[in-house]
């Protein structure tokens, strides 16, 4: 019994020691406090706080700087907080800050542009009006102005208007290829419509198809233009998007396959009725 004490002293008394910082030896540091969780980004349609309502007027300030970096960042968090806020006096005073700014900056037309995509995420009609006025007019003068007006027609495309497809259907007949291009693109936005807005607007694209393309209804009259043959290069896969969007159907790329189709769909009473897009 004496032996096996003996034994087990020194294991014990070596334990101790290295249980026991040594002479000087700093003792371990405490653990830092762990780091505070990150507060809760607030939910979609929550007031934001007064001074992001403030930062609208910096637009006016950064247009007259011509501070594009700044410009391009404040309009970035203006287009998140119109689409996130339900708030209508929110919504309002945005809008009247970007119809001020858009005039402000006559001339500079990449912020133009940067202004004219925000105002279709608002649904104002205040910022309809003015989009109808950059995308409607008589004739864009030069790339830039045309630049302008196709931006100006996918935001107003955003607002899904029926009243809107007439004015987008003559801009697909615009002799400038971005303009038309646009407008085409811009009725993809009426997927989400009501059955008989989607069919109006399906109706119209057919109609337009046999017009673009460059062998419709030219049959023994020879070779198309080279124009022609180069618009609906650039066409083609917009209509088609467009007809996929409002017609709900992914499937269908050729242009036959199409006339196919919107012969045996058009008269479809279940396929054009209301429902929510999947």
């Amino acid at each position: 019994m004496k032996k096996t004490i003996r034994g087990i002293l020194p294991l014990l008394f070596l334990s101790a020691m290295m249980a026991v910082p040594a002479w000087g030896q700093d003792e371990p540091e405490p653990e830092a406090d762990p780091k505070p969780e990150a507060e809760p980004k607030p939910e979609a349609g929550t007031k934001p706080p007064p001074d992001a309502i403030k930062l609208l007027a910096d637009i006016t300030k950064a247009n007259a700087d011509k501070d594009t970096g700044h410009l391009d960042l404040l309009l970035k968090s203006i287009r998140d907080l119109a689409e996130s806020s339900k708030d209508q006096e929110v919504l309002d005073q945005i809008a009247a800050e970007l119809i001020k700014s858009l005039k402000v900056a006559k001339g500079n037309f990449g912020t133009q542009r940067s202004i004219v995509e925000v105002m279709g995420a608002l649904r104002s009609k205040e910022c309809l009006s003015t989009l109808k006025k950059q995308a409607f007019r008589k004739k864009a003068k030069d790339v830039e102005e045309q630049a302008l007006q196709a931006c100006a027609l996918l935001s107003i495309g955003k607002y899904r208007d029926p009243k809107m497809i007439g004015a987008l259907e003559d801009e697909t007949k615009n002799r400038s290829l971005p303009v038309a291009n646009a407008a085409y693109e811009a009725f993809q936005q009426y997927g989400a419509s009501p059955g008989k807005v989607r069919k109006q607007v399906a109706e119209i694209l057919m109609k337009r198809l046999d017009s673009e393309y460059p062998s419709a209804g030219k049959q023994g009259s020879g070779a198309t233009s080279a124009e022609a043959q180069e618009r609906w290069k650039k066409l083609q896969e917009t209509i088609v998007k467009s007809l996929q969007a409002v017609c709900r159907e992914t499937t269908i790329i050729d242009i036959e396959n199409w006339r196919e189709w919107w012969k045996e769909n058009k008269r479809n009473a279940k396929l054009w009725k209301d429902k929510k897009a999947t």
